[in-house]
């Protein structure tokens, strides 16, 4: 989207999804079990867990290097056994676009 709209658009989109997601974080509980990033929806309509929340984390888990952003992501994802590999592999392919200050904290969580 950069490409074709320009930075500042990506900008925006950025932001937006910022505010989408913390607006479904804030309506559903932080107990819901549909706020993570891998959904589990053995047992149940996948059409009932579907929100915002794995798409907009996983958007900015991959292309956003802000410390502030990845944090509070990253130690959700290792807080579960789990989720632990899926939390390793999208750092392994998103590190390189990171701020050096976000990978050094960021890389500290994974010791």
């Amino acid at each position: 989207m950069e490409k074709i709209e320009g930075s500042s658009f990506s900008d925006m989109l950025i932001q937006t999804g910022n505010l989408e997601l913390q607006d479904t974080l804030n309506e559903l509980s932080y107990q819901n079990k549909d706020i993570c990033l891998k959904l589990k929806l053995k047992d149940r309509d996948s059409d009932d867990g579907m929100t915002m929340i794995a798409y907009e984390k996983g958007f900015f888990l991959q292309l956003v290097g802000r410390r502030k952003f990845l944090m509070p992501l990253y130690k959700s994802l290792l807080k579960t056994e789990t989720e632990n590999s899926l939390a390793a592999s999208i750092y392994k392919k998103a590190r390189p676009n990171y701020h050096y200050i976000a990978t050094a904290s960021i890389d500290a969580l994974f010791v």
